[in-house]
């Protein structure tokens, strides 16, 4: 953003709540993020700041190394030591009923992308310190966990891992006719 705009506009707001004019934005994205939204308001202020035609886009990533023995390892020791914590929670329709049932958007289409993602261990370990699931243990149940899984990674991988993953993305448009292109 920073090299095709010398200072890019920022925002930070509430979803239910942002700061821009009606019908003002082709594309609203949520990247990982939009089961944090308070889902009604928010959906309604997704449509209020769209422009006809416009999409609303979320998306989730998700490691999918099924049947891997390392992740099978790394998934038992995360179910075990964060209450609530399931992979299955990677089957969720994160586009939520909210956005499905708000009469201002078309019918919500799911993607689902496979892809491959080359990460250093290190960097695994400390995308997996961000999780609210392990954030919310104990400082010394979080190191432990850690440590746990980086030896289970190490083990399996030395310093850098391929890891298959997919991303579930949810697209919805915005009922109205999109602007012409002429205009």
């Amino acid at each position: 953003a920073a090299r095709r705009r010398p200072r890019p506009l920022l925002v930070s707001a509430e979803a239910g709540a942002a700061p821009f004019g009606t019908g003002s934005l082709e594309l609203l994205c949520f990247g990982q993020s939009w089961h944090w939204v308070e889902q009604e308001p928010g959906a309604r202020e997704a449509a209020r700041v769209l422009r006809p035609g416009g999409c609303w886009a979320a998306w989730w990533n998700h490691p999918w190394a099924d049947g891997e023995p390392w992740f099978e390892q790394h998934c038992a020791l995360t179910a075990a030591r964060c209450a609530g914590w399931s992979r299955d929670q990677r089957d969720t329709d994160w586009c939520a009923d909210a956005i499905r049932e708000n009469r201002e958007f078309l019918a919500p289409e799911r993607h689902d992308i496979e892809w491959e993602r080359r990460v250093s261990v290190d960097d695994w370990l400390t995308d997996l310190r961000s999780h609210s699931h392990v954030i919310a243990l104990d400082p010394a149940e979080r190191a432990g966990l850690i440590g746990d899984v980086g030896d289970v990674l190490r083990d399996r991988f030395g310093q850098t891992m391929t890891v298959p993953y997919e991303t579930r993305v949810w697209l919805a448009r915005r009922r109205g006719m999109a602007p012409s292109t002429e205009d």
